[in-house]
């Protein structure tokens, strides 16, 4: 049905207040060619529901606001009467998404507009031309600040990266992922509170699977009593082999007849274990403490390893994307690269793991395979094999910086891979947990 065209006084007209394009972008262009030529298209506009005398832009916004900064009296418009401000939203968010006017940020507050006012994924997908699958992530990017998430996409973070931050659970991690987005930082700080959730998650399965079998926590110890410290679960991904939980009456045979069971949990960034303990009218109370103590550092050993596995695999999974890509965009044949190509070559050859490494990546690659590439890929795995322990020295409990770690990165970072704050600390000795170790503290069972 052909619509009548009005021309209607442009002080008449409103924007209207839901109109999911916030920024209008430059409109001096646009102004231009209205004072050239005028409108050539006219808007779409409704009844105000609060002033029948006035109007509220639907369709045209950008023409509408140029036409006033132009000093255009009268805009060419089409009425629309008795549509449900449901449906108005509906046209508005539809006609940006078909001229891709809309900013990802807009699109997730449209979409998040649609959903309060009742409509479902499906139905959002068929007004909008996006797939559900899309209008579902647009709905979870809603939950964020949209300034946030412009500043990250301006700082170079992808859409992707974004949409990955939903996986986190915590609200706060969340916005400091948010904040993170976009820089060096991410992908370590990513992976930080990934595995942090996954051992909270597992730690919660344990301390059920316990209490169940009759352990208690220790906050429910009465104040009179003293426990005595029997053994940690610390590796948390193998916890139903532990005795505790496997065979809780066995485990009950190594203690007193009248102990009562309890347990502790600790779980951060890298400390992650399940103390167990018992109360009992018997036990050496000097041995117990020097147990726990051991166990303290033990604890803060393995923390340092976590975080050294982390780095680990971030580095791997950038060796692997730099050879999946198939070609260096950098010079080759660097000093890193050649000093290793000649102690492979004139040495003892690839060790035993990296070649299975090297075996296992080229076999899911495509079959032709560039030289440069191979040789890429087993002088970066090499380094990464003498880098995968770290820089700490577990015999004397220090920091010990390492040539290979120094290696890898530069060839690395000539590849585009970026070191977050925490792996720079971590690998030239200023990284906190290094002043950690219980042993340091008022030289305590030194």
């Amino acid at each position: 049905m052909v619509q009548e065209i009005f021309q209607i006084p442009v002080d008449l007209i409103d924007p209207h207040p839901m109109n999911p394009r916030k920024d209008l972008g430059d409109l001096t262009e646009l102004v231009a060619s209205i004072k050239r030529s005028g409108i050539m298209q006219n808007l779409t506009i409704v009844r105000s529901a609060q002033e029948p005398n006035r109007f509220t832009c639907l369709i045209g916004h950008r023409r509408l606001a140029a036409a006033k900064l132009a000093g255009l009296a009268n805009v060419p418009a089409a009425i629309i009467n008795n549509m449900s401000e449901k449906d108005q939203i509906a046209t508005m968010v539809a006609e940006n998404m078909q001229r891709n006017d809309l900013t990802i940020t807009e699109q997730a507050g449209a979409v998040q507009l649609m959903l309060d006012f009742g409509d479902d994924f499906s139905t959002i997908a068929e007004r909008t031309g996006l797939s559900e699958s899309t209008v579902r992530r647009r709905a979870k990017l809603s939950q964020y600040d949209p300034k946030a998430i412009d500043k990250a996409l301006r700082r170079g973070a992808s859409l992707l990266d974004i949409e990955k931050i939903d996986q986190i659970e915590n609200t706060e991690k969340r916005e400091q992922l948010l904040k993170a987005a976009g820089t060096n930082n991410f992908n370590n700080l990513f992976r930080s509170f990934k595995d942090e959730q996954e051992r909270i998650r597992i730690a919660e399965e344990i301390t059920t699977i316990l209490e169940k079998n009759g352990f208690r926590p220790l906050s429910e110890l009465p104040s009179t009593e003293a426990t005595s410290y029997d053994q940690s679960i610390w590796n948390l991904k193998e916890y139903k082999d532990h005795l505790a939980i496997k065979n809780p009456e066995e485990y009950r045979k190594s203690l007193p007849e009248d102990a009562i069971l309890y347990y502790l949990r600790h779980v951060d960034s890298w400390n992650c274990r399940i103390e167990l303990y018992h109360t009992s009218e018997s036990g050496n109370k000097v041995a117990n403490e020097k147990r726990l103590f051991e166990e303290s550092v033990n604890s803060w050993k393995r923390g340092i390893r976590r975080i050294n596995n982390r780095f680990h695999e971030l580095r791997m999974k950038h060796i692997k994307s730099v050879f999946s890509r198939g070609k260096r965009d950098r010079s080759f044949f660097q000093s890193i690269v050649a000093d290793h190509v000649v102690r492979l070559t004139k040495g003892n050859g690839v060790r035993y793991g990296v070649e299975q490494k090297y075996n296992t990546i080229v076999k899911k690659a495509k079959k032709e395979i560039k030289p440069e590439m191979e040789l890429y890929l087993l002088v970066a795995l090499n380094l990464e094999a003498d880098a995968e322990d770290g820089c700490f020295n577990e015999y004397s409990e220090r920091f010990d910086n390492r040539d290979s770690i120094t290696k890898i990165y530069q060839l690395l970072i000539e590849d585009g891979y970026q070191r977050s704050d925490e792996e720079i600390e971590y690998y030239n000795g200023t990284h906190r947990i290094f002043s950690q170790n219980p042993r340091n503290k008022e030289g305590k069972h030194a």
